[in-house]
């Protein structure tokens, strides 16, 4: 299910609550997160950005969209959200986190592996990802403040 909008991209796995100062769910700085709904579409606009690109830095080095309408249709079949003109490694990361504990081969979901990660189950892989896109929000979030 493609978004256009500038909707929160919270996960309801907020750990600012527990002392963090970047959430481990959405990468967002508890300053975003208490400000979402003060800002103007073009500022919502640069967090979802930023958050596009943090998140494809870290994919292309694990995997690749080989087939982009096999994952487009396999998002929609499971009513999974993506934004529209944003990476397609962004929607595999959508479909990790939606489905890692449910999905076996990711070639299915018109994604491709790269070698030295084949040997991760679906799960370890998306755990793995997340760890170092969370490392680059803090590290991103230490660097300006």
């Amino acid at each position: 299910m493609t978004t256009h909008d500038t909707s929160t991209p919270c996960i309801g796995i907020c750990s600012t609550i527990y002392g963090d100062e970047v959430c481990r769910g959405c990468k967002r700085s508890y300053q975003e997160i208490i400000d979402w709904n003060g800002y103007q579409d073009n500022q919502k606009w640069e967090v979802l950005t930023r958050l596009d690109t943090q998140i494809n830095a870290v994919m292309a080095q694990v995997l690749c969209v080989s087939d982009l309408a096999l994952l487009e249709a396999r998002l929609e079949k499971h009513n999974i959200p993506y934004r529209a003109g944003f990476s397609p490694l962004t929607w595999a990361y959508q479909l990790l986190l939606e489905g890692h504990g449910k999905i076996a081969d990711l070639e299915k979901y018109g994604i491709q592996v790269h070698e030295d990660f084949k040997h991760l189950s679906v799960k370890a892989l998306f755990e793995q990802c997340d760890e170092r896109i969370y490392e680059r929000a803090v590290k991103r979030y230490e660097s300006t403040h």
